[in-house]
């Protein structure tokens, strides 16, 4: 009996190292529960000020929660014992030992991965029974971290196609030094960018340790990843200013909207500042001090972001080279089949049928917001019959306008509001002037006697 006994203590410490040790039951049996593995809940923070759209495939456009599914995320784990992992000291020394780069697809009621792991059962408790069986360290600490979507690895910064995510830093790396390569398209348009997302475990401070009384821990064994969009997103909206410097100025002798017989197009719009680049290296860890966004470094390629052509709404772009016509009414009709163009309501510049944002890295550092914009302003005029083409006024404005700093932050959504300021041609009469002072005779005045024979005139 006495090797028996000591034959079963062994078997149970071997389950308690997996945490699968539950006591005994009424009748003293020994009751055995399957290790406790390690699974993932998701869900998807929306950006901030911004409510997120659909993910048109799975390859370029916006993430959203449903086509997670399809796109699948990689996790990067990493245990560190009895001490939480911190930015920068010694347990950040520790590689990704516990997962690196595992793919977790959707399996049609859960996530799931392969190969399964298991949780660390080394800690006080070990179990959640009276009493507790007790482990060698006081916690188990594991942190976990993960992107999406989800790659392979495979490097394809030499392919000059190539967009989202071309490159992951070798599996010998600490887990601080351990990052994915992003570069988005060079429109930047989020119809050709690939979203990128990142998450860390929401209890990413707390340890692991499956059995605390106090509630602390994962408890059910769920790692729950909170995901955010680890780019900056940038739209644009735009509008007319007429005879007003700011929307809520009032001026009541002239009216809000564009005269009918003119019309407003936007040719292009670009921003020159911040500086932002299209390249970037996003590490998995972040850093202390913004330990709820992913860190970014390495930038390489800076860009302008620049909105023209076709991805500008159809309805406040124009064509260019209208008909020169000789009679004014047909120069009319034309007028009034161009697009309505910009107006006095706030509308997207960005084309409706395309999508309607820009994506890219954030910016690590306050610059200042430098926007140079283009655009015409076209008026049929009956009367101008010299001008090429007829009966049109046609005035380009370039105007480039800094304001203030900005800082392109992850996970957040900028809309930069254009205001065209528009400024009717007004007259004022001032006064009439006098008359112009009129020659003055002078007369010389002599004696009645005197023959006057010249009449000087001043």
């Amino acid at each position: 009996m006495r090797i028996l006994k000591n034959k079963l203590s062994i078997f149970v410490f071997t389950l308690l190292l997996f945490g699968g040790c539950k006591g005994e039951d009424s009748e003293g049996s020994i009751v055995v529960e399957e290790p406790l593995k390690v699974t993932f809940d998701t869900y998807l923070q929306e950006a901030s000020g911004s409510t997120r759209v659909s993910y048109p495939t799975h390859s370029v456009g916006e993430l959203t929660e449903s086509s997670l599914r399809d796109a699948h995320f990689g996790v990067f784990s990493m245990s560190t014992g009895n001490a939480r992992y911190a930015y920068n000291t010694a347990t950040a020394q520790t590689p990704f030992n516990f997962m690196f780069n595992q793919e977790v697809g959707w399996g049609g009621a859960a996530w799931s991965y392969e190969p399964v792991k298991y949780w660390p059962n080394d800690n006080q408790p070990a179990d959640d029974q009276t009493p507790p069986a007790q482990g060698s360290q006081e916690h188990s600490y594991l942190s976990f971290y993960a992107y999406a979507p989800y790659f392979d690895g495979t490097d394809k910064t030499e392919e000059a196609e190539a967009t989202g995510l071309v490159r992951l830093s070798a599996n010998d790396a600490y887990g601080q030094d351990t990052y994915v390569t992003y570069k988005a398209a060079s429109s930047m348009h989020s119809t050709e960018s690939v979203d990128l997302l990142w998450s860390r475990s929401v209890a990413a401070d707390d340890y692991a340790d499956l059995y605390k009384t106090d509630g602390s821990g994962y408890v059910n064994g769920q790692v729950s990843l909170k995901f955010i969009h680890a780019l900056s997103r940038v739209t644009f909206d735009v509008q007319a200013v007429i005879d007003r410097r700011l929307p809520a100025d009032a001026w009541p002798e002239y009216p809000v909207p564009l005269d009918a017989n003119t019309k407003v197009f936007v040719e292009s719009v670009e921003i020159e500042s911040p500086v932002v680049y299209s390249q970037g290296n996003m590490y998995l860890t972040p850093h202390d001090d913004k330990a709820t966004v992913p860190y970014w470094d390495d930038f390489s390629n800076p860009m302008s972001p620049t909105l023209s052509g076709a991805g500008i709404a159809p309805h406040l772009l124009w064509g260019g080279n209208p008909a020169n016509h000789e009679d004014a009414t047909e120069t009319k009709a034309d007028f009034d089949a161009l697009p309505a163009g910009v107006t006095h309501e706030e509308q997207n510049l960005f084309s409706t049928t395309t999508g309607g944002w820009f994506m890219f890295p954030p910016t690590t550092s306050a610059q200042p917001l430098t926007v140079h914009v283009v655009y015409d302003v076209i008026t049929y005029d009956p009367s101008l019959k010299l001008n090429t083409p007829r009966y049109y006024s046609i005035i380009r404005n370039d105007i480039t306008q800094t304001t203030g700093t900005l800082t392109f932050e992850s996970n957040k959504s900028y809309t930069l509001k254009l205001l065209l300021g528009l400024t009717t041609v007004k007259f004022d009469v001032e006064g009439i002037e006098d008359w112009a002072v009129p020659i003055m005779l002078d007369g010389v005045l002599h004696d009645p006697g005197e023959v006057t024979k010249e009449l000087d005139v001043e």
